[in-house]
């Protein structure tokens, strides 16, 4: 078998078709590289890979086409039939070359992964098995083209009945979904010659048995078939020939059944063992918070999953095969809308599209909507046609705060002032509070006269109109009673001296006006008003200790009364430098400092610990910010505003702090290389190498020639 081995592979590169599909692979490789990773930046090389997909069926029939058919053609096939050594050494040797081939290529396109590397930080994963996954679509692909070689004895037929097939197995699949459904007899058949959606999960960092058995199911069946077409033309004529050829087609029958039986029972194993997570965030996987959540639950959960399992989101799939795989309390159960057309309405009246998960705990359950599983960015293209891209996962975010609000019990009720003028609370912000199990509602204290008693925070967020002296006594009683108060101070133009009077009850003065930076390192984009403080550790500014900065426009600032009430504790959050000033930001005001303009430094947010008489305590926040929870500023200090707004929440309600895990990002971390540089290694990459390796082949099918 080596023998036969080496000879095939030095056929490759003694003549000029195994250079060429190499120059060739190389010039496509290097250009879609040049594309995707160096002009993009992306780290990753899937996207690259699954473009030299297409490339790669037009490039193998080079390597198949004269693989049995020349054999036939020259009758040095019965040389072979006729030598001591088995059929299935001499096919499996012939795939060998040809699959070494494919790996030479698919190492020379690895080359490339060195500038990544140099130029930022690669996914290691998901990078070895897109090249793995890549290698073995080839390995099919070379495995189909030798069988139809072994068919016919003309190299040309071979090679145009090989692009037929790959035509079909790329085209028609997709097609039969559009045109009968995917639950259609018909294409649930045709989907097995699918040989492309196999290798998505490997693509995407993910290993999934039951797409890798199919793989190399798909190579041995079509091995097989070739030595089954090669075999029988060893069988002598006569009626022990038609016998013996009886019964290797029989034989063959009943492995290929054998096989398909494996990989239909392979999709019936435990959902844990079907899935590995490979990716470097661990995208598709759960985190250790959640872990530690599942670790503290007394009750079981079951999550109902709107469709067939085989219909439902792969990336949803993965996560529940994340959450059973490491609790037995989770239980995990597929509604079919077919059979079970009505059962989410016993949940919600709105329609729940196939995906969407119900997560029920004894009595208690919560409806998680398709559509909250990813994060998406709506746009237009250069057409002014609406674009949407995923920018984030939240599956792990949805299904683990949907347990932990239930595992917490009670609900929680927070209440934003209304009536005021009050700024805004973006959707965004609503459905983190349901995320995190608290439910929102408003509150007109010009309606009622005092705060819910089942509030467990209140927040008034930057009032443009004053609050009445009643409004003023009934925030005062909530605090009084333990309450949990939020304030956003209003805009320095802004009439409000109840509400300003009622923020510096709480132990701090505020500036008359806006605070100005004067050390431009504390400052966003070189705007003076515009300010990145300093954080003070505290349990409300832990989240973001460190690690980011809170982002305040336009904001007054406090300092500390030095004659604070002895009941009262005031810690600082944020702070500006010693160069910080406060004035009045009106249309016709400077920037520059002035003769009476407060000085800082001043704090931009404080907490008020207050010790009640009843030996309960109260927490009041203040931020010095109207806008302090625009989704505009909060974007650009990833979440850190919205983070420490939830940390007060949490920390003043004395509720037990619900796990939530933020929608996981997908945007990659760019590989940034110069200019010029890039311009250098993309000719190189696409011009030099390819070139190169087509020279060498020319030049040594030219020396052959004169020897």
């Amino acid at each position: 078998m080596s023998a036969i081995y080496i000879k095939e592979l030095k056929s490759y590169f003694k003549s000029f078709s195994g250079w060429l599909f190499l120059a060739v692979f190389t010039f496509f490789g290097g250009l879609y590289f040049s594309l995707y990773n160096i002009f993009y930046g992306s780290p990753y090389i899937s996207n690259t890979l699954v473009s030299l997909l297409i490339v790669l069926l037009f490039l193998v029939p080079l390597l198949t086409m004269r693989s049995f058919s020349e054999e036939k053609k020259l009758k040095t096939d019965q040389l072979l039939l006729t030598a001591p050594i088995r059929v299935s050494s001499i096919v499996l040797a012939k795939f060998l070359a040809m699959a070494t081939v494919m790996l030479i290529a698919t190492l020379i396109f690895s080359l490339g992964i060195i500038l990544l590397v140099i130029y930022g930080s690669i996914p290691v994963g998901e990078t070895i098995l897109s090249l793995v996954g890549f290698f073995l679509y080839g390995c099919i692909c070379i495995a189909v083209g030798m069988f139809l070689s072994s068919v016919t004895e003309h190299q040309f037929i071979a090679a145009i009945s090989t692009y037929g097939v790959f035509i079909f197995m790329l085209l028609v699949p997709s097609y039969c979904n559009i045109w009968f459904g995917s639950d259609s007899l018909i294409t649930k058949i045709i989907n097995v010659f699918d040989f492309i959606t196999p290798f998505d999960m490997l693509f995407s960092g993910i290993i999934v048995v039951s797409d890798v058995t199919y793989i190399f199911s798909a190579i041995f069946i079509f091995l097989l078939l070739t030595y089954f077409m090669v075999g029988r033309n060893s069988f002598q004529p006569g009626k022990e020939g038609k016998k013996r050829l009886l019964t290797g087609a029989i034989g063959t029958a009943v492995i290929i059944v054998a096989i398909v039986a494996l990989n239909i029972g392979v999709r019936f194993l435990p959902l844990e063992y079907m899935q590995f997570d490979m990716t470097k965030q661990g995208w598709y996987s759960i985190t250790q918070e959640t872990k530690d959540l599942l670790d503290t639950m007394e009750e079981e959960a079951t999550i109902y999953v709107i469709g067939e399992e085989d219909e439902v989101d792969d990336i949803v799939n993965m996560y529940l095969n994340s959450y059973h795989k490491y609790s037995d309390k989770i239980n995990i159960e597929y509604k079919s809308l077919d059979l079970y057309p009505t059962f989410y309405l016993d949940y919600t009246s709105t329609y729940l599209e196939p995906s969407s998960m119900v997560v029920v705990m004894g009595d208690k359950f919560r409806v998680i909507p398709y559509i909250n599983c990813y994060i998406v960015e709506y746009g237009y293209d250069a057409n002014y046609q609406m674009t949407s891209t995923i920018t984030g996962i939240d599956v792990e975010g949805q299904i683990t705060a949907a347990i932990g609000s239930m595992m917490a019990g009670e609900d929680r009720l927070v209440y934003f002032l209304e009536g005021h003028n009050e700024i805004d609370i973006s959707q965004s912000l609503i459905e983190r509070f349901i995320k995190g199990g608290y439910t929102v509602r408003t509150l007109s204290l010009l309606k009622e006269t005092e705060v819910p008693e089942d509030a467990v925070t209140l927040v008034i967020n930057g009032p443009e109109n004053d609050l009445s002296a009643e409004e003023v006594a009934a925030v005062k009683r909530y605090v009084e009673r333990g309450g949990n108060l939020i304030m956003m101070a209003s805009v320095d133009i802004s009439e409000t001296p109840n509400y300003d009077a009622l923020m510096e009850e709480y132990g701090v003065e505020m500036t008359e006006g806006s605070v100005v930076e004067g050390d431009y390192y504390y400052v966003y984009n070189q705007i003076p008003f515009a300010i990145l403080p300093d954080n003070v550790y505290h349990e409300i500014t832990d989240p973001i200790y460190q690690e980011r900065y809170a982002f305040l426009l336009q904001s007054r600032g406090f300092t500390v009364k030095e004659d604070t009430d002895a009941n009262m504790e005031v810690y600082p959050l944020f702070t500006t430098s010693d160069s910080a000033y406060a004035k009045v930001l009106s249309s016709d005001a400077t920037l520059e400092f002035e003769e009476g303009n407060d000085v800082g430094p001043f704090a931009l947010g404080v907490c008020t610990e207050i010790y009640l008489d009843n030996g309960e305590e109260a927490t009041v926040t203040m931020i010095g910010c109207n806008g302090f929870l625009y989704e505009e500023l909060d974007m650009i200090v990833a979440n850190a505003n919205s983070d420490v707004f939830f940390a007060a929440v949490n920390y003043g309600s004395d509720c037990e702090l619900i796990t939530t895990i933020p929608a996981k990002s997908v945007n990659p971390d760019y590989i940034m290389i110069n200019s010029t540089l890039a311009l250098v290694y993309m000719a190189i990459i696409i011009l030099v190498l390819p070139l190169a390796l087509g020279v060498a082949g020319i030049v040594i099918v030219v020396i052959r020639r004169k020897k």
